[in-house]
């Protein structure tokens, strides 16, 4: 079975450092995707939101999730 086909969740910061090792370097990853890699080390640092555009890119999309807190 393939292993992305075997991912369900996975944070922002797991797949830039996958795809990094994929392509080699953040620098090699930058240029395949056409996005600045100083921009993808940012967001990898929660530094930076990812646009929309860019999640795609990344072959992402964006969930939120909610967790309930016991009520005081």
């Amino acid at each position: 079975m393939d292993y992305f086909a075997q991912l369900k969740e996975i944070t922002l910061a797991q797949r830039i450092t996958d795809l990094r090792r994929y392509f080699g370097s953040l620098r090699a990853m930058g240029r395949v995707l056409q996005v600045d890699p100083g921009h993808l080390c940012r967001i990898a640092q929660g530094k930076k939101n990812p646009s929309n555009k860019l999640l795609k890119k990344l072959g992402l999309e964006k969930r939120v999730t909610y967790r309930v807190r016991g009520l005081t």
